[in-house]
């Protein structure tokens, strides 16, 4: 009978995964320690595979990045789009739904959000990332103009900048007001739910 030494042999690497892998290694070190401290090396050992495995598919840390903030405008746009459909279909609670989406998102996924308005780690020439951003925006601007008369374009940035404004006072931790409230995610809630009352008030 064979003898074991007491370990297992280490699973095979099903290389058809591998990107995804380097992605979601990628984002664990992003939520922990943020774009500064993130290396290609890092993202490598956590996923199991050698050093020079995440510059063979994204050539760079900028072209990692790049795909992570496409995957972030992505999601963004199918949890806005989702959100909306479950709404009662009215123009003012569309709004209100994307709103909420937005920050829910953001704070379900700092790493990944910050990565993704972060341009100065991009690639400004990844057509496919430019792609997804436009669309993200469009559903804003569309969501927008269908729930007001006034001007869209001003419109649209009230909107945004109220939500992105938000999100990044909770995650730079900038709200005091909110310390020892519990449960926390509960008041941010109820915070996101006004903010987006008075923001279709105003636009009404």
């Amino acid at each position: 009978m064979a003898q074991h030494s007491g370990r297992q042999a280490p699973a095979p690497y099903h290389h058809g995964d591998l990107r995804r892998s380097l992605l979601n290694a990628a984002e664990a070190i992003l939520a922990e320690k943020g774009v500064g401290g993130f290396t290609l090396r890092e993202c490598a050992r956590r996923a199991g595979v050698s050093p020079a495995a995440p510059s063979h598919h994204f050539g760079n840390v900028k072209g990692l990045l790049s795909v992570i903030a496409t995957d972030g405008y992505n999601a963004l746009s199918a949890a806005m789009v989702s959100a909306a459909d479950a709404s009662d279909g009215s123009s003012n609670e569309r709004l209100r739904a994307i709103g909420r989406a937005y920050i829910g998102q953001a704070l379900h996924f700092p790493g990944r959000f910050r990565v993704t308005f972060g341009q100065n780690t991009l690639d400004d020439y990844d057509a496919d990332l430019h792609q997804a951003a436009s669309n993200c925006f469009q559903i804003l601007v569309d969501t927008v103009t269908s729930a007001t008369h006034r001007n869209a374009m001003e419109s649209t940035m009230m909107v945004w900048s109220l939500v992105h404004g938000f999100v990044s006072l909770v995650l730079d931790r900038h709200t005091p007001f909110m310390d020892g409230c519990a449960p926390q995610a509960e008041v941010i809630d109820q915070m996101a739910e006004a903010l987006m009352e008075q923001c279709t008030r105003a636009l009404a």
